[in-house]
């Protein structure tokens, strides 16, 4: 069998051209628009995202914070008339445009405990606060449950009671011998409506005397109190189981103090916290509200004007701007301040 061979034409000289140069620049050229294109597609994205995560974070804590002052302002002023010279509401403006202070009074329980001995300034053990049947400084007693304590202070010992989160008194006699409190004490607020000046203490225990006929009610002063100043029973002083809520900013960080005890931290990365009061007779905003200092103590706040007259507060908290760089510029101021109005519904009851 014959085989066949077939035979290669030689290949042309010009078969194995490449890209000319002007082919492989026109390609670079395009290639680098393209590029370019997209990579600064992709950098815009990247910023908006940064951006928008920035923004979203901002929001997010001055939303958190927002929420916490409305909610205590909302429900500011339980159980507390209007006539007895407390502050209930009380904005500061902060010293050349700096962020404001606010603080917010509430009672926890409707009745107050009437003081019937003198309360001299110094440390005091107990205060007796009812006396049987009842004088001109304790002109009321009444004992509905058969309990030896007045009803205003049953009232008082079942709040008392309560703040460990249990029912009931898991501690029948005085307070802790350590002199300190324990987690069924309450903060207790004594208010001399006279000379408009009052104080906190600690109040952990009530009882009447130890005879078979008990004549009088007391209640034991925790933690070994001094008071600042001397109340004196023909002012009729009182005591409220009250709760005081200070709001400010330090350092960036908005706090709160409750009944003047170290400041609970709350929201960081906050850069300004104004509060302005709208009352109902004035078209302008206040930018302070019963800030007047009483003459006694500068950090005591008497009532100048009636809360019940609020018909909003406005709350305008701003971020830190966390701009590092290009890439997380928040490209409008705006969008790192969050401002409401939120109204003290407690106003409403006309005590």
């Amino acid at each position: 069998m014959a085989i066949k061979f077939t035979k290669l034409k030689p290949s042309s000289p010009n078969s194995n051209k490449g890209f000319t140069l002007v082919e492989l620049l026109v390609t670079t050229l395009i290639a680098s628009v393209v590029l370019g294109l997209s990579l600064g597609l992709i950098t815009d994205q990247r910023k908006q995202f940064v951006s928008d995560q920035v923004r979203s974070q901002s929001n997010q804590t001055l939303r958190v914070g927002m929420d916490m002052v409305g909610t205590d302002i909302k429900n500011t002023g339980d159980f507390l008339q209007s006539d007895i010279n407390l502050p209930v509401v009380t904005v500061i403006n902060g010293t050349s445009g700096g962020s404001d202070q606010l603080i917010l009074q509430r009672k926890l329980i409707a009745d107050s405990l009437t003081v019937c001995e003198n309360v001299n300034a110094g440390s005091k053990t107990t205060i007796k606060v009812a006396i049987k049947p009842g004088n001109t400084d304790c002109p009321v007693y009444s004992d509905g449950d058969g309990d030896n304590l007045t009803d205003a202070l049953t009232l008082a010992q079942r709040e008392r009671c309560e703040q460990d989160n249990t029912e009931g008194c898991s501690r029948t006699s005085g307070p802790p011998a350590t002199g300190t409190c324990d987690n069924e004490c309450v903060w207790a607020y004594i208010y001399d409506p006279v000379h408009q000046e009052g104080e906190f203490f600690q109040y952990s225990f009530e009882e009447p005397d130890s005879t078979t006929n008990p004549t009088f009610n007391q209640i034991h002063v925790g933690g070994a109190a001094t008071f600042t100043n001397t109340y004196e029973v023909a002012n009729k002083p009182v005591i409220y189981l009250i709760e005081k809520r200070h709001y400010s900013l330090n350092n960036n960080v908005l706090q709160l103090s409750v009944n003047d005890q170290p400041a609970l931290l709350l929201v960081n990365q906050v850069e300004d916290f104004q509060v302005q009061a709208k009352l109902t007779n004035n078209t302008s905003l206040q930018t302070s509200f019963n800030d007047t200092a009483s003459a006694n103590e500068a950090s005591t706040y008497v009532q100048t004007t009636d809360w019940q007259s609020l018909e909003y507060l406005q709350v305008d908290v701003e971020s830190v701007d966390p701009s590092e760089s290009e890439l997380t510029a928040v490209k409008n101021a705006d969008q790192l301040k969050l401002s409401s109005r939120f109204f003290p519904r407690n106003a409403l009851s006309q005590d």
